[in-house]
């Protein structure tokens, strides 16, 4: 049982304050746990809370979620499958890469997957992981395009659409409510087929709105700032990491587009499971 200094019984940590389980734990034909992209949502979940209270309360809360969704058999594989994703990220901080060049995010991504097999057993890593590495085949990609200066925003734009429709469905729904948040943000877009294009798509007429390729130069200036910052950060408390996190934001950003980057970030930083960066929540 946890001590009488710990959180009362039913608080939560700050960060799962007015938040709904993430993911799912199921079972396979034989009754043993399933490790799948939905599960490690739900590890993850749990994961973000730790540091804000002691490790034997946070396994609790988890021994407890996973008695509710499991049967006996499967609980304590569930369990060592938490206990390793906290050593994975634990461990995972020294991997992270100092550069934002796609050369160095190649090679953090790889020993990000030689650490998930080394840790979670090749199988059982591919397994949860699936969509990550697809999601980090993405960044990359699209890492490589906005630093490749032969091409044109019209270029840049049409291959940044293209890539999206590799990533996960859910995180494509996730990316097309928030560009559609900046399209109509957009002042006086005007009728016809540009009003309900994608942010990330050429007009019919196969030019590219010049509002969008300005968001486009704007949004890749401040992620390689974002980056660097959160990088140089990396120790402090995360309070202070949101205050460095929101001036960044305010140098590139109007305080009516703020919103809808903070939607943007939480696409990309939400998979990362190198260095995660704070999100500041919407004031």
């Amino acid at each position: 049982m946890p001590d009488s200094s710990g959180p009362e019984p039913g608080s939560l940590p700050p960060s799962l304050e007015g938040t709904v389980v993430a993911g799912d734990l199921r079972v396979d034909g034989n009754g043993r746990f399933l490790p799948d992209p939905d599960a490690l949502r739900f590890l993850d979940y749990w994961a973000q809370a730790r540091g804000e209270e002691p490790a034997q309360v946070l396994r609790g809360r988890v021994e407890r979620e996973v008695a509710v969704r499991l049967p006996g058999t499967a609980r304590a594989d569930a369990l060592a499958a938490f206990d390793a994703y906290l050593r994975y990220l634990a461990e995972s901080r020294v991997l992270e890469a100092e550069s934002t060049d796609p050369d160095a995010l190649a090679a953090q991504y790889a020993a990000q997957r030689e650490l998930r097999e080394r840790i979670f057993g090749p199988a059982t890593a591919y397994a949860l992981f699936r969509e990550q590495v697809e999601v980090e085949r993405v960044t990359l990609e699209r890492r490589r395009i906005m630093t490749d200066t032969t091409l044109t925003d019209r270029q840049r734009i049409a291959r940044l659409a293209e890539l999206r429709a590799r990533l996960p469905e859910e995180i494509q729904e996730e990316e097309v409510a928030a560009y559609s948040d900046l399209r109509l943000s957009r002042e006086d877009p005007g009728p016809g087929p540009s009003a309900t294009e994608d942010a990330y798509e050429p007009g019919a007429s196969g030019e590219v709105p010049s509002s969008e390729a300005s968001w486009a130069t704007r949004m890749a200036a401040y992620r390689e700032e974002r980056d660097r910052v959160l990088y140089n950060v990396r120790n402090a408390p995360e309070e202070a990491k949101s205050v460095f996190l929101r001036r960044v934001r305010e140098r590139h950003f109007e305080v009516d587009e703020i919103p809808r980057v903070e939607a943007l970030d939480r696409i990309e930083l939400r998979d990362r499971t190198l260095g995660r960066a704070p999100i500041p929540r919407s004031p």
